[in-house]
């Protein structure tokens, strides 16, 4: 269906992810609004997720609201913007841990769970139909780039990488500057000395990794716990050698997130995240929050609680 740039609409709330495909997702909403003459509020979702979505919507007064590449979960469903009979509710996600959850309370739903597409390329198909040419062709080279970063099909990810890091911290901001250029390159030409500011914090986040990692290299697996700053899917990368699953703790809002990678296709972490940590995510690569057990036992209780699972999967999956 899509929206049409040429038709007038009311007031809409992006809440989105705060990485790459997050942030395209926007930018295209933000776009087809724009040419519209209505007015979109874009908020990258933070903790207590609900009570920010719900603050956003009575700023705003939006009729509309679109969730983009955020794993909910079951509690969401009941919150009251998911029962609010007058707002419009459109879902676009690709996580696998999606693929259980009652959608029932979003009007219009895109989920693709096979691995082959994004969030970005689910909002850019969405919209594609009532696009202008111009549009079009704009935002085919940030889909673009935000389907190679997050689905890691990409050998070179190093632009994907650059324009992940100007994103942290700064997405609001980031938006307008996008919104002014025509692709990825030009967005990082103008903001060229921040990147390299952001390349050093994402070293440093290396190394305080490095330093913080104790390797678990018992069975059921070899699994790697860590504290990290910030950039975890780069970090985990970096901390990795091969057929482990790393955890990474670090502060997000006044909570510990726990995010957990893998390389290994005999794991889903989604499940691992969703179990131990009330989280989701995909298959390679989840987040949830640590809980109390968590913070008392330190990587040991986290070890612990992983393996448990991962025993578990592995069992069955030989069985």
């Amino acid at each position: 269906m899509g929206i049409s740039p040429h038709e007038r609409h009311g007031n809409a709330l992006i809440v989105t992810h705060y990485d790459l495909d997050g942030f395209v997702c926007g930018l295209c909403l933000a776009e087809a609004y724009d040419l519209g003459g209505s007015h979109v509020r874009f908020v990258s979702y933070g903790v207590p997720r609900s009570r920010i979505i719900e603050a956003a919507l009575r700023e705003t007064e939006a009729d509309s609201v679109y969730i983009c590449d955020v794993g909910l979960d079951p509690a969401d469903m009941t919150a009251r913007w998911a029962r609010d009979e007058d707002l419009y509710r459109v879902l676009f996600d690709h996580h696998d841990s999606t693929a259980g959850l009652d959608t029932s309370a979003f009007d219009e739903c895109h989920v693709d769970t096979t691995g082959t597409r994004c969030s970005a390329d689910l909002v850019y198909e969405y919209l594609k139909p009532s696009m202008p040419p111009f549009m079009r062709e704009k935002l085919k080279h940030w889909v673009a780039l935000a389907h190679d970063r997050d689905l890691w099909v990409n050998s070179d990810r190093q632009l994907g990488q650059r324009v992940s890091w100007l994103l942290k911290d700064r997405i609001h901001q980031r938006l307008e500057t996008a919104l002014s250029t025509s692709s990825p390159g030009e967005f990082l030409r103008r903001l060229n000395g921040k990147w390299k500011r952001g390349e050093d914090l994402f070293r440093d986040a290396v190394v305080c990794a490095t330093n913080t990692a104790c390797l678990f290299d018992g069975p059921p697996l070899p699994i790697k716990v860590a504290y990290v700053k910030r950039d975890t899917s780069d970090v985990a990368e970096e901390l990795q050698e091969g057929g482990q699953l790393i955890v990474l703790l670090n502060l997000f809002g006044q909570q510990v997130g726990v995010s957990l990678r893998t390389d290994r296709d005999d794991i889903d972490v989604s499940q691992v995240a969703q179990r131990c940590f009330g989280g989701g995510g995909h298959r390679m690569a989840a987040s949830g929050f640590a809980k109390s057990s968590h913070l008392v036992g330190g990587f040991q209780a986290v070890r612990d609680d992983v393996a448990s699972v991962v025993t578990e999967q592995l069992a069955a999956g030989g069985a």
